[in-house]
């Protein structure tokens, strides 16, 4: 064993990373660690100093720009920092004791030592004016190997400045892995010196999307928008990174998001023709060309990103690749014919195994998204599994590795509440308890397989972030969440003691000047309806604040008991009592003759979109105009069947359907045409007087000659595909329903 001592010398500097506490509560330590024993005292950190030996390269500078420390041999002290080596230990793996005058950190390795010295410095706090250090037995490794975060660059181009804050804010919570998505079609990120149009050319935008992509109306900014990393700042990135022990895994996007570079060298395409870096948000048809043109340019690109990223993996996108000129171009053709290939899903295998072939000789491995899997998966390849849980799993029965980053639980630019109110942001609804809850191995896969699941990734894509300060509102706090997902045992979680831990880290990001989103006391909620038995709804406090008032349109608030009974149309406030900032929730419920009456789904939803069951389509409520989870049913099928029942024949001479429209996430609001209304046997034919838009939200409203009604059958004819030109041209579009109204 070899082992240093560091004489530590806490300065005033300190303060700006260490927390004001409440007497008598310990520190919130975020990864949670798996052993930690509080052993009820403190030491001033005036008595602890540093020495200036090291047992690793780099790391006496680091543990002062960590803590951040500094180094003074000629004050007395009482207590001494020792960090050793301890080849027992696993890969990044630490313990922290308290013995005698001395504070013993072991590590495995570079990286656990580093993690210690994170976990120290989390549990120092500001007391009474003066730094003090918590003493605490802590036996401390990562639950997966990797843990992962993801920034994408092209869509929003953020500063190395912006990008080391990131990075810091990663080795704070421990997490050992940048995802850097750095080209795409929006803009090419990456200095590659011999093609200079890619940084002339497709790093630079004319224009950009104002406002959401499936608003009806598109808007732009008109003004030119770009830039890129040179190879030196990218080097010093790394660098930098490899210092907290992070990580560095780049992606150049393949063969589809490939425009921008399309737009610098046309003859990478299929066409030939000159196009612009697009403005806008969405998958194009204009993709790499699998031509030797082509494959020459990307061994090419490789060649220099190679030396730069020390890392084993490189990520080559594989995603979203349209294959309409792929169809259309004769080359395409002949290379699917001589090679036996079958379809243009065998083209995009060809063209991915040729380029891990060329990084598998130059001893790289790639990481693709899920999709790598259509037509057969390269033979070493890592598979991302975004779209689900099932690229996953299909990927480790292969006996593939495989980083886990399904949309409903990773996808840190969703809505992380159901506020209207929220900023701006691409759409779903993933909050903080829902990314806490996630487990990166899926049930269904065998426990001898469980090793292939490397451990989990953090996703952050910017279409709708365009400044530091929107990206750390959708990452913090959902970051520490994740962190504890692929760091903790699953067995330690606990997400009440997760939230108490938390408010730490407020405090902390406070004190960085970073605005971070604030769900602690948001209200949740269930609906139960549908089942002819009326509405009740349960209101839940996120962090267990008690007891919830509730205001009735618009008057004094009160403590009510849940759930609560809605039987007539009525405006709910709900709010905390006694909580600082308490979040306010709305409820608007419209109590029309459908509301609270039996509903039977011919076919259900989506098991990832099911709301709060059938029921969501008479709860009263009107769907949430900016995200399409919870609030909505989400349907992929080709017909769609639902039945009402009413308790009693009612007079009815008006309906509503609402339907959620976003064609950039696949979604579509069918065609009034294509819905059909019966009354038991009997066709109804409703005349349809008015279309209309609020946000995503489109409405279809009905006249009905007056009739007496006790059953209604409603169908869906979803039997079309999402058109050219259009994110998933080609595939069944997603039908997202909500309100049915009668009166």
């Amino acid at each position: 064993m070899k082992y240093f001592s560091l004489i530590v010398l806490f300065s005033c500097v300190l303060t700006n990373t260490a927390t004001s506490q409440e007497k008598g509560r310990q520190p919130g330590i975020i990864p949670l660690p798996q052993q930690l024993h509080w052993l009820g005292y403190t030491i001033p950190m005036k008595n602890i100093s540093l020495s200036d030996q090291t047992a690793w390269p780099g790391l006496k500078e680091m543990v002062a720009n960590l803590l951040p420390l500094t180094i003074n041999h000629a004050i007395d002290v009482e207590y001494t920092l020792e960090i050793s080596e301890e080849p027992t230990l696993g890969e990044e793996a630490y313990s922290i004791n308290f013995i005698n005058r001395s504070i013993l950190l072991k590590a495995g390795d570079y990286n656990g030592a580093i993690y210690g010295i994170q976990t120290l410095n989390q549990m120092s706090t500001l007391e009474a004016n003066d730094m003090v250090l918590h003493a605490a037995a802590v036996s401390d490794e990562p639950r997966f190997p990797y843990r992962g975060m993801h920034l994408d660059v092209s869509r929003h181009f953020f500063s190395v400045q912006f990008i080391k804050e990131y990075l810091r804010m990663m080795a704070r919570y421990k997490m050992n892995t940048f995802h850097w998505h750095l080209t795409d079609d929006q803009g090419w990120r990456i200095e590659i010196k011999k093609y200079p149009k890619l940084q002339e050319i497709a790093a630079w935008r004319n224009q950009t999307l104002k406002g959401h992509a499936g608003q009806s109306k598109k808007e732009f900014i008109n003004q030119k928008y770009g830039g890129y990393y040179t190879q030196e700042e990218i080097k010093d990135v790394v660098q930098f990174a490899s210092q907290l022990g992070i990580e560095v895994v780049p992606e150049i996007e393949m063969p589809g998001h490939a425009s921008a570079a399309v737009a610098a060298y046309p003859e990478l395409g299929c066409t030939g023709k000159q196009i612009e870096v697009v403005g806008e948000w969405g998958v194009f048809d204009d993709v790499f060309c699998p031509s030797e043109t082509t494959f020459q340019f990307l061994q090419d690109v490789m060649d220099e990103v190679i030396p730069l990223f020390p890392s084993p993996y490189i990520h080559i996108g594989g995603d979203e690749c349209p294959k309409t000129q792929w169809k259309n171009n004769q080359l395409c053709q002949e290379l699917i014919r001589n090679n036996h290939l079958g379809d243009e899903h065998g083209l995009q295998s060809y063209f991915i195994k040729r380029i891990e072939n060329y990084l598998n000789q130059r001893g790289k491995k790639i990481i693709g998204w899920d999709e790598i899997l259509e037509g057969g998966l390269a033979p070493n390849a890592t598979v991302m599994s975004w779209r689900g849980i099932e690229g996953g799993l299909a990927a480790a029965k292969q006996g593939h590795d495989v980083i886990m980053t399904p949309t409903d639980f990773c996808y840190l630019d969703y809505y992380q509440s159901r506020n209207p109110k929220e900023p701006l942001a691409i759409g779903g609804y993933l909050p903080l308890e829902k990314v806490y809850s996630y487990n990166p191995v899926p049930a269904e896969l065998e426990a001898g397989l469980h090793h292939h699941i490397l451990g989990t990734q953090g996703n952050v894509w910017t279409e709708y972030l365009s400044t530091p300060e929107r990206v750390w509102y959708q990452v913090l706090p959902r970051m520490t969440a994740l962190a504890e997902v692929g760091w903790s045992a699953k067995v330690n979680k606990d997400k009440e003691d997760y939230f108490q831990r938390l408010q730490d880290q407020y405090v902390y990001w406070k004190d960085k000047g970073i605005h971070a989103a604030d769900k602690r006391k948001e209200l949740s909620y269930n609906i139960a309806s549908g089942s002819g038995k009326g509405i009740t709804l349960k209101i839940i406090p996120t962090g267990g604040y008690q007891p919830i008032l509730i205001s009735r349109n618009g008057g004094k608030a009160a403590i009510e008991t849940m759930p609560i009974t809605i039987d007539n149309s009525v405006v709910l406030e709900a709010s905390v009592e006694g909580a600082e900032a308490a979040d306010h929730k709305t409820f608007e419920f419209e109590y029309h003759k459908a509301a609270g009456q039996n509903i039977t789904l011919k076919f259900p939803p989506n098991d990832r979109y099911k709301a709060f069951g059938p029921g969501t389509l008479v709860d009263g409520l009107s769907g949430n105009i900016q995200s399409h989870h919870e609030d909505w049913l989400g349907f992929a099928m080709a017909e769609i069947e639902i039945g009402l029942s009413l308790n009693k024949t009612e007079t009815v001479d008006t309906l509503a359907l609402s339907f959620y429209h976003s064609p950039d996430q696949w979604i579509y609001a069918p065609a009034p045409e294509k819905i059909g209304f019966s009354n038991g046997q009997v066709r109804i034919h409703p005349t349809l007087v008015e279309r209309s838009q609020k946000g995503n939200q489109h409405t279809y409203l009905y006249t009905i000659e007056a009739r007496q009604i006790k059953q209604m059958n409603i169908t869906i004819d979803n039997k079309t595909t999402i058109p050219k030109d259009h994110a998933g041209e080609g595939n069944l579009p997603w039908v997202f329903i909500d309100e049915i109204r009668l009166k």
